[in-house]
């Protein structure tokens, strides 16, 4: 008897501690599966970017034909973008700079700033106009002996070349067409090593 009733104290106490742990280890499951989401959906949201895009053609203003390769540039910052081969864009603008410009340039014509605020998200249509520099009238005197010339040429070189090695930064892009449709597209950044004019043509 004395045993039944040591057993029948000890259930509840240790039913009560059963439960509580139970609840315990719940109530952990429960913030260890929150947790995770709850920072996911933070960084989430951190790495979000509202923007608004922008698609059109840049042409020429007088024949209408397509400008290739031409350069859009939102002002004041990297936001940059080509034209391809058919002069077609596509431009991703964040929406906090809505209220700056676009400056569309391509070689031989006049830069141009577009608002933003005036672009549609479609069929937008940009003309740059040919730009035309006067040159000043030059005269050309050239000996009519060959070699007299060669030899002026070699005297004057010191002028033409440079003294130092040169170290410039060029662009390369390469695209094969068949038929009309690109089948491939390589760039490149290139830096060329430009050796100074050697002396040993002081030989000639």
């Amino acid at each position: 008897k004395e045993k039944i009733a040591d057993m029948s104290l000890q259930t509840p106490s240790s039913t009560l501690n059963k439960k509580c742990k139970v609840l315990l280890l719940s109530a952990l499951c429960t913030l260890a599966m929150l947790s995770p989401k709850e920072s996911l959906a933070f960084q989430e949201d951190d790495a979000v970017v509202d923007y608004n895009q922008y698609s059109g053609e840049v042409k020429e203003e007088s024949s209408n034909k397509p400008l290739v390769f031409a350069t859009l540039t939102v002002e004041g910052t990297n936001i940059t973008t080509i034209t391809n081969t058919e002069g077609n864009f596509l431009l991703k603008v964040p929406k906090e700079y809505t209220d700056k410009n676009v400056v569309v340039s391509f070689l031989g014509y006049k830069t141009k700033k577009v608002p933003i605020a005036n672009l549609e998200p479609e069929k937008n249509e940009i003309s740059l106009e040919v730009s035309v520099t006067l040159l000043s009238e030059i005269n050309i005197n050239a000996p009519k002996d060959a070699l007299v010339l060669v030899k002026e040429t070699l005297r004057n070189r010191n002028d033409n070349y440079f003294e130092d090695p040169t170290l410039m930064t060029a662009f390369y892009r390469e695209t094969i067409k068949r038929r009309r449709r690109n089948v491939s597209l390589a760039e490149a950044v290139v830096n060329v090593y430009k050796t100074p004019y050697s002396s040993a043509r002081d030989r000639w």
